[in-house]
């Protein structure tokens, strides 16, 4: 099951997670007050922020530090720069192929979307991105991400 901040949703969390795999979506908020709480009942995490610096790795590391027992990985995508993820060893890295995005409306929900059907099927975490990162670059060349 797949929510995100703007939801509203996360008191229901601790009823779901053992029943099913949660993927939330925090976007760019950062610093939400639910991130703790939603940490502790979800499978994996996204959010959104513009590169891939030493700010965001640290923002990974003390959020696994929030996690619950279900967390598999906190994946962060960064639009044109690719994504990053995080699974509480080590630091996965993908970046994308460049493109001329038509709208970038849909990008983030293509990835997650994407991200999540492989994991379904039993994915690695580098398979997953990949195909999460390929559905996003093709949401980005329709216009409304509803194509013609």
């Amino acid at each position: 099951m797949h929510t995100s901040v703007y939801g509203n949703c996360q008191s229901i969390l601790p009823k779901l997670e053992n029943d099913v795999v949660l993927a939330y979506d925090f976007a760019y908020k950062l610093d939400h007050a639910s991130i703790p709480d939603v940490l502790s009942h979800i499978h994996y995490g996204f959010f959104s922020y513009d590169s891939d610096d030493r700010y965001i790795r640290n923002f990974l590391k003390q959020c696994w530090k929030k996690k619950g027992r279900h967390l598999r990985l906190l994946t962060v995508t960064l639009g044109s720069s690719g994504c990053l993820a995080y699974d509480g060893k080590e630091f996965y890295r993908h970046r994308i192929k460049p493109v001329q995005p038509v709208d970038t409306m849909g990008a983030g929900d293509s990835f997650i979307a994407g991200f999540m059907h492989r994991a379904a099927e039993g994915a690695d975490y580098k398979k997953c991105i990949e195909t999460g990162s390929d559905l996003a670059r093709e949401t980005v060349l329709k216009k409304g991400a509803f194509g013609e």
